[in-house]
C-alpha cells in the first residue's frame, strides 16, 4: 500500500482511485515525463504470497502482450526498495462502466458502441491465447473521449501458460461467471463470451440476469434459471438484440456462441438491420443435467484473492 502525496521511484502519490481483491489502484504524477498516471500495487498480503506474486507478473505479461484501443497498455512493472512490486498504466479519466450504470440507464446506441468496443478488444485477446475470466462494468473503463478500455487482467488466463489455481477453485466474480466458471471447471474463452453477455444484459435491463443475496443462492441461478429476456423487461430493447443476449448466455458451449467474431457479425447486422446469422439457443429445463460441467449443488471452494 502507498502513501498518499508520497513519493514512489519517480511517481508521485495522488489518490487512490480503486481497490480490489488483488491491488489497489492511485492516480499518480510521473514527474519524470509530467504525466498522470495509474499506479496498482499488490495488497500486503500478497507480498508473502507466491502464487500472488505470479498472478502480478502474470498481469504483465498478459497484457503487455496486447497493443489494441480497447485493452489498457502497461507503461512499465517496477519494485521498491522495499520489495513493493507495482504497475504503471494510463490514467482513464472517463471513469468505468459501473459508475456509468449507477446514473442511469444509458441510451441504447450508447449501449451498442460499448458493447461492439468490448468485443473487439476481448477477440483481440482471444487471437493471442489470453482469456480476461473477469469481466464486469467495474473492469470497463473509458478515456476522455469515452473510448472504452478493458482494465485488470489480474487472473486472466493464457493458455499457454500452467494453472496457477488449484482443480476446483474459483477464480472471478460470481454474478458474471459462467457456469462452467463457476463450478470451478476449466474455462476456454467463452467464458469471456458469457460475462459479455451479463454486461450487456445489464446495460439493457436494468438488472443483472443472475441474482441473489448470497454467493450460493447467485451460483444456484446461473446454474438452475433462464433469465427473463431483456426486451421483456425494457420494451425499448428490439427482440434481435435481446436474442444476441440470449446467445452469450446459453448454459452450453455448443449453444453458446463460439467467438466474439460471431458476436461482432450479430451486432452488426443487428445495427444494419439484417438477419442474425443464427437462432437463439433454446433454453435449459431448470433441473437437467449436462455432463462436463453441471454436478450437484455444492459450495465451491473459492479463491478470494480478488
Amino acid at each position: 500500500m502507498f502513501q498518499l502525496n508520497s513519493m514512489v521511484s519517480n511517481f508521485l502519490v495522488l489518490e487512490e482511485i480503486g481497490d480490489g481483491g488483488m491491488g489497489v489502484v492511485y492516480r499518480a504524477r510521473d514527474t519524470r515525463e509530467d504525466r498522470i498516471v495509474a499506479l496498482k500495487c499488490f495488497k500486503p498480503f500478497f507480498d508473502i504470497d507466491d502464487t500472488g506474486r505470479q498472478r502480478f507478473f502474470l498481469e504483465a505479461k498478459a497484457t503487455g502482450q496486447i497493443d489494441h484501443p480497447h485493452i489498457c497498455s502497461i507503461h512499465t512493472i517496477n519494485e521498491t526498495n522495499d520489495g513493493q512490486m507495482f504497475m504503471v498504466m494510463p490514467y482513464y479519466s472517463g471513469g468505468n462502466l459501473k459508475d456509468k450504470m449507477i446514473k442511469g440507464r444509458l441510451p441504447l446506441s450508447e449501449i451498442m458502441k460499448i458493447a461492439r468496443e468490448m468485443a473487439l478488444g476481448l477477440l483481440f485477446a482471444h487471437e493471442r491465447q489470453i482469456i480476461h475470466r473477469d469481466i464486469k462494468p467495474g473492469n470497463i473503463m473509458f478515456d476522455g473521449e469515452g473510448v472504452v478500455k478493458i482494465v485488470d487482467f489480474g487472473i486472466a488466463k493464457l493458455l499457454d501458460h500452467p494453472p496457477l489455481t488449484n482443480p476446483g477453485t474459483v477464480l472471478g466474480t460470481m454474478a458474471y461467471m459462467p457456469p462452467e466458471q463457476a463450478e470451478g471447471e476449466p474455462v476456454n474463452h467463452q467464458a469471456d463470451i458469457w460475462s459479455f453477455g451479463v454486461v450487456l444484459y445489464e446495460l439493457l435491463s436494468g438488472k443483472q440476469p443472475f441474482e441473489g443475496k448470497t454467493e450460493q443462492q447467485i451460483y444456484e441461478a446461473i446454474l438452475m434459471e433462464t433469465p427473463v429476456p431483456c426486451f421483456r423487461l425494457n420494451e425499448e430493447v428490439p427482440k434481435a438484440l435481446s436474442d444476441i443476449v440470449d446467445r452469450a448466455l446459453a448454459k452450453s458451449l455448443e449453444d453458446r456462441y463460439q467467438s466474439f467474431s460471431d458476436v461482432i457479425a450479430d451486432l452488426d447486422n443487428y445495427r444494419n438491420g439484417l438477419p442474425l446469422a443464427g437462432q437463439p439457443a433454446a433454453a435449459t429445463p431448470p433441473g437437467k443435467t449436462r455432463s462436463g460441467w453441471f454436478s450437484a449443488l455444492k459450495p465451491k471452494k473459492r479463491d478470494n484473492s480478488r
